[in-house]
């Protein structure tokens, strides 16, 4: 059974929340230089969201939103590898 000291405790989150950030990063830039993505025709209003009821078209150029969420998560994981240890 391991039994990490805090130390280790601290280095394996900073090198997952690392590894994280970095792909989150990778994604966004892949994500960037598509040349389609999809959108859907039809939507409608249920009482958690919306649905879509038309069918996925596919549309010139990357998706914006997709990329705003990647670089902002990827933004949160990174900030949690890099701030300080709790004491």
């Amino acid at each position: 059974m391991w039994q990490p000291d805090q130390a280790a405790e601290d280095r394996l989150a900073r090198t997952l929340a690392g590894a994280i950030a970095g792909g989150l990063l990778i994604g966004a830039v892949l994500e960037s230089q598509s040349k389609y993505h999809h959108r859907c025709t039809q939507e409608v209003r249920t009482p958690d969201g919306s649905e879509c009821v038309g069918d996925y078209e596919p549309v010139p150029g990357p998706d914006i939103e997709h990329i705003v969420l990647l670089l902002g998560v990827g933004a949160v994981a990174f900030w949690l590898g890099i701030r300080e240890p709790e004491q």
